[in-house]
Order: C-alpha cells, then sequence, then structure tokens
C-alpha cells in the first residue's frame, strides 16, 4: 500500500497540472478573442465616426426605451453622402426647446425621422419654414428617429398642461407607425408599448432595459446586427396592419383627451400610405376618417402634395431640402385655414 502512494499523488498532480494548463489556454484564448473584439469595435467607432461621418445618436432612456443623446454638436453624412449637421439642447432636443415669451400660438411637434429632419439641416426642416411664415408662433420639435406614434405620444405628456385654447398639438404619421406601435424593441432597442385589451383598454408597459440594451447601446458592431435582424416591412401579415390601425385610433383617442380639453387643436398629417396594399390603405383611411373631428381633430393628407413631385426625397426615403419646403407650404395653407374657423 505504501508503495502507491508515491506514484497516485504524482499522477494527481500531473492531471491537476494538465487541467490548469488547459483552463489557463482557455482564458488566454478568451482575454486575446475579448482584446481583439475591442480593437476591431474601438476601430469601427473611430471609422464610422470620422471618415462615414455616421456618429452616435442615441442614449437608452427607461421612459422611451432611447432618446437623443443631449448637447450633440457634430456632422454626419445623410443617404447622398451630403452633409448635415445635428445640434441638440441639455434635453436632447433638436431646435428650441423652451416656448417664445410673446407668441400668440404654440405648436408641439411629434414625430419620428421625418420630424427630426434626418439627413438635412434644421434650418431647412419644415417646422424652420413654419416659423418664418408665422414669426409671432412658438414652435418645439421633438421627433426622435426611430420612435413609433406611442413614444411620440409619451413625450408629448410633459407640455400637455403648458398648452391652451388655440395651440396645436401635430402629429406626424408614416405608414410605418402601424407596425412601430406593436413592437417591444427596434433593432435591438427595448422600448415601451401599448396593449389593447378586449375591453378596448389601454395596457401600458416600460421598456425593460438590460445587459444587452446596455452593450447594444456601446457596440456599433452589435447595432448593427440588431438592425440587420429586423424584419422587413413586408414580412408582416394582413392581420398585423389591421391590428396597428386598431391600436394607433386607441392611443390617439386615449393620449389626446388632455389636449382636447384644454381646447388645444389636434392635427394628425400623414403620408407614405402608398407603401400599403390598397385594402390597408383603406382601412387607415376609414380609421382616420373616424378619429376627425370637424372642430379640434383635423387630419391633413400629405400625399396628395408629395405624391405631385419627385425629386423631394434623399436615398433612404427621406425628406431632402425641398421635400421639407413642399410639407411646409402644404402645412402653412392647412394651418391658415384653420386660424380661419378659430376666427
Amino acid at each position: 500500500m505504501n508503495k502507491l502512494k508515491y506514484p497516485l499523488n504524482f499522477n494527481v498532480k500531473k492531471i491537476t497540472w494538465k487541467i490548469n494548463m488547459r483552463l489557463l489556454a482557455i482564458l488566454t484564448i478568451f482575454l486575446s478573442t475579448l482584446f481583439t473584439l475591442i480593437v476591431v469595435e474601438l476601430g469601427v467607432q473611430i471609422f464610422v465616426t470620422h471618415i462615414l461621418k455616421h456618429g452616435k445618436l442615441f442614449q437608452s432612456d427607461p421612459n422611451f426605451g432611447w432618446s437623443v443623446l443631449p448637447n450633440l454638436d457634430l456632422e454626419r453624412s445623410n443617404a447622398n453622402g451630403e452633409p448635415w449637421v445635428i445640434r441638440t439642447s441639455k434635453n436632447g432636443v433638436r431646435g428650441s426647446n423652451v416656448w417664445k415669451l410673446n407668441r400668440v400660438k404654440r405648436v408641439l411637434i411629434i414625430g419620428d425621422s421625418f420630424a427630426f429632419g434626418e439627413g438635412v439641416n434644421v434650418e431647412k426642416r419644415f417646422d424652420s419654414i413654419l416659423n418664418t411664415y408665422f414669426p409671432r408662433w412658438s414652435f418645439i420639435n421633438l421627433g426622435v428617429m426611430g420612435y413609433g406614434t406611442d413614444q411620440e405620444l409619451m413625450t408629448a405628456r410633459s407640455y400637455m398642461n403648458g398648452l391652451g385654447k388655440d395651440d396645436i398639438l401635430f402629429i406626424l404619421t408614416y405608414y410605418n407607425d402601424f407596425l412601430d406601435i406593436q413592437r417591444k424593441s427596434f433593432a435591438g432597442r427595448t422600448k415601451p408599448w401599448f396593449e389593447l385589451k378586449k375591453d378596448k383598454a389601454l395596457l401600458e408597459h416600460p421598456p425593460i432595459i438590460g445587459f444587452k440594451e446596455y452593450f447594444r447601446d456601446k457596440s456599433y458592431i452589435l447595432a448593427r446586427v440588431f438592425q440587420a435582424l429586423e424584419p422587413p416591412k413586408k414580412a408582416y401579415i394582413r392581420n398585423e396592419w389591421i391590428r396597428g390601425v386598431s391600436l394607433y385610433k386607441a392611443l390617439i383617442t386615449s393620449e389626446i383627451k388632455v389636449f382636447l380639453s384644454n381646447k388645444v387643436s389636434v392635427v394628425i398629417a400623414f403620408h407614405g400610405m402608398g407603401n400599403v396594399s390598397s385594402e390597408i390603405e383603406k382601412n387607415i383611411k376609414i380609421m382616420f376618417t373616424s378619429t376627425c373631428q370637424p372642430t379640434l381633430v383635423h387630419c391633413l393628407n400629405l400625399d396628395n402634395e408629395l405624391n405631385k413631385h419627385s425629386k423631394i426625397f434623399l436615398k433612404d426615403k427621406h425628406w431632402n431640402n425641398l421635400g421639407h419646403q413642399i410639407v411646409a407650404d402644404k402645412i402653412i395653407d392647412f394651418f391658415k385655414r384653420i386660424e380661419d374657423h378659430q376666427h
């Protein structure tokens, strides 16, 4: 028995040494891979920010899922390769974020990338043109790229008590909003979402920000991966579009109640409806007809004017400078008619 003691101890030590060496090799490979990924990520971020001019715009937000970074001052390249500048306030708003003291009317604009003015300088954005035409009015544009109507209406809540009689809540709606409002996440970012119960009640669910959102927010590579995994619009079936139209109407009806009680005029401007099937487009138009009222809720079909022009889009289908001018002209005419009705 004593003769076997030392060989057994030797074998145990040998096995332990081999295990430790394998663990060390695995740890070395892991750390090397991690270091390589970090170096690649840093290199990609430098290239994207300084060469491609696609600097970071967003941060995670516990209320809205994501929001525009505050105090931005950067230049990007749009889809046509043209430079555009993004400057934001301490609240992450592009453009003015305070009401004029001597204003005669306040206009709060909510929307997605079209309202944000993706691809154009802020002075060419439609609300800047409106501000030039109505110099005594005060405009605040809360548009955020990627937002759905649910998030947009949530951003307006903090402004609802500051708007009163004859002021305007302007809601810019794109066709994909009927899908966006059904999502619980978008391109790897969590978002708030609303559930329409059988009794037509709306149940609001907050965004849940975890490790996935944290790393996605820090990594450009992960962000691009999540964007690539987003299903195309054509992948959604008929029932999802119909459900989105019903949810949109419920959201609008619920969220504008306080505005209407304060005698605020609500304008819903919609566009891009030609991108859906004729059946879905018909359902959308019926919904808008039933939502709009002669006095306080007004609907504006921007497609009627946009479809007359061909050179109004960037390569990614966002409005170029001319597109914003045409939209502004249409809205100016519409606002004048509301003014005439109010007086």
